[in-house]
């Protein structure tokens, strides 16, 4: 794949070049809905996230008489490029190196100071070796019950709750009042 420029096809109207993809391998032009894209005027901008909407051939639709490509930007709105200008970005099949010079994919070289082992704190040399682990006997937690199994529960068929009182008197029967309880009617008098 390389990244090149052609002219447009309206020359009146757009003096510049733009950019085009030319030498396309196939496996960057399996478009699914959805995938993530990258259009080649944003070549130099991997970071910006671009997602493929649709592809029309030639004389497909109205507004693509040469054909061209739907692609979502990375506010949402809805971009429109040639078919020479869209590949299915290389992060979507997995190829994370793709933008790296030669430089930054050398493996990092590794510090012979640096301390072994796990990250953190580096060990004191001059400490003492911690003495092995004995175990004391001592028991965590709540200790075991001294009963080998729990007894069922019994029904007792008592009523549940708070005992009544003994001393208590027996309760005055309910007598209707005709409904003159609780605060009086505005405006009305006794």
């Amino acid at each position: 794949m390389i990244l090149t420029t052609r002219n447009w096809k309206n020359k009146e109207i757009f003096d510049t070049d733009i950019a085009v993809y030319a030498d396309i391998e196939p496996m960057f032009l399996s478009y699914k809905p959805g995938v993530r894209v990258l259009p080649a005027p944003y070549y130099n901008d991997p970071s910006i996230e671009f997602k493929f909407k649709a592809r029309y051939e030639a004389g497909e639709k109205v507004g693509f008489p040469d054909g061209g490509i739907e692609v979502y930007g990375p506010s949402g709105e809805l971009r429109s490029f040639d078919l020479d200008q869209v590949i299915v970005h290389p992060y979507a099949m997995g190829l994370i190196n793709y933008f790296k010079t030669d430089d930054e994919k050398k493996m990092k070289v590794k510090d012979p100071n640096a301390p072994k082992g796990k990250r953190g704190r580096p060990a004191n040399p001059n400490a003492q070796p911690k003495a092995p682990y004995v175990p004391t006997g001592g028991k965590r937690g709540r200790p075991k019950s001294d009963k080998p199994t729990k007894a069922p529960y019994v029904k007792t068929g008592g009523k549940r709750g708070r005992p009544a009182n003994p001393n208590a008197q027996p309760k005055a029967p309910y007598v209707p009042t005709g409904g003159k309880r609780g605060r009086p009617k505005r405006g009305v008098s006794k």
